[in-house]
């Protein structure tokens, strides 16, 4: 049996679930995990159903539970994911040093439910494991809570919705593929920058009624992950450097030449030009508009000419909270309005005029889009260069 010893390089063992995918046990051992949701999930029947309702993502088994039962917008134990454990031999320990500076810290359950939670647009948690199947066992398993946590319900509303309220309609699982049954055949690097981001993002949409000035920063950090991983694979280390720090650059190369220049630009690659990367990013993987829009343009973002200076915009207000603790714009935290919408129309996607709280004031050039549009943007800029990052043969 091929297992992780056998990669030269210790960091590319890819993420928990990467592992239980591609080196999955061969003695029966496994786990089932129960998800949380304030949603109903359906199969390609259409609706749950007493046979058995379930998806198949590559080694993984998602079951509806049906809880259809439940009251709208209630937090409930939407999925059960049952899925073998990795095989592996114990890690050297210089080996296993040098993977924790990759590692996800997360479970297998938690990263599938991140990465549930980024496919379907969903908010979702894993509580941890209810089903425990031993090795040579019974292959039924038994019910085993020892670890399991219902996650903390979302917070209640004491101002107006901050994300868009959930539909009462069931979510297929089907709109889990082609993406997630092509997760093992990442790369294990991009596994584990995928489930990073995705576990941001997953936060995110937790705890935006809650708290969503910390959202945001989840949010942008979705982004950035995956952002200087495209920066580090994709532009060189040494025009990042020149561009950044052009009197540095000519110090440098006067004191020992290019190949100095390119040996300090390798080493400070992954800290150069942060909002950029972020920029660039975005201009790459350039998601689609929304869906749903409303109907007033001044409600709108101008998706053609100011999506890009709108992302900056956001990053430069995130890089001011975390160095100088200046709050977000208080439009930006504050809800985008009521429970319901008019037929045909959405909710706004931008605060539109000028905007006062406290002694504070804002115009709308300086309110770059409401958190819920963020969220589609980070979304599905992830996606799309997920997409792209699999192989193609």
């Amino acid at each position: 049996m091929e297992n992780l010893m056998n990669y030269q390089n210790p960091l590319e063992s890819g993420s928990s679930l990467w592992r239980d995918w591609n080196f999955p046990s061969t003695d029966g051992r496994g786990i089932e995990y129960l998800m949380w949701s304030d949603r109903e999930f359906i199969d390609s029947c259409g609706s749950p159903n007493w046979e058995g309702p379930r998806e198949n993502f590559g080694p993984i088994v998602i079951y509806s539970t049906c809880t259809g039962t439940y009251p709208t917008d209630s937090l409930r134990p939407s999925l059960a994911v049952k899925m073998k454990t990795e095989y592996c031999e114990p890690i050297e320990p210089e080996w296993a040093a040098l993977h924790s500076q990759q590692d996800t810290g997360l479970s297998s359950g938690e990263e599938i439910s991140s990465l549930i939670s980024l496919l379907l647009d969903v908010r979702m948690r894993s509580g941890g494991p209810v089903r425990i199947f031993p090795a040579g066992g019974d292959p039924s398993g038994f019910p085993w809570y020892g670890h399991h946590a219902p996650p903390s319900t979302i917070g209640p509303l004491i101002h107006a919705r901050v994300l868009p309220s959930p539909s009462n309609e069931e979510v297929s699982l089907l709109g889990c593929d082609p993406m997630l049954s092509s997760f093992g055949i990442l790369s294990p690097i991009a596994s584990t920058v995928l489930v990073k981001a995705a576990h941001h993002y997953a936060n995110g949409l937790w705890i935006a009624e809650e708290d969503p000035e910390q959202a945001w920063l989840q949010l942008v950090t979705a982004l950035e992950v995956v952002a200087v991983h495209h920066q580090t694979e994709t532009i060189d280390a040494t025009d990042i450097f020149r561009i950044a720090y052009p009197g540095a650059t000519k110090k440098i190369i006067a004191a020992g030449g290019v190949d100095l220049l390119n040996g300090v630009a390798k080493d400070f690659k992954r800290l150069l030009s942060a909002g950029r990367r972020v920029q660039t990013f975005v201009e790459t993987f350039r998601p689609s508009p929304p869906s749903k829009r409303p109907t007033a343009a001044s409600d709108r973002v101008d998706w053609a000419d100011d999506l890009i200076d709108n992302v900056r915009t956001v990053y430069s207000l995130r890089s001011r909270l975390l160095h100088s603790g200046a709050p977000f714009p208080a439009p930006l935290v504050a809800g985008i309005g009521g429970l319901e919408v008019e037929e045909g129309d959405y909710y706004p996607e931008r605060p539109a005029g000028t905007w006062g709280s406290g002694q504070s004031e804002w115009d709308d050039s300086e309110l770059p889009m409401h958190l819920h549009v963020f969220a589609h943007v980070v979304r599905v800029a992830i996606l799309n260069w997920w997409r792209e990052s699999i192989p193609s043969d």
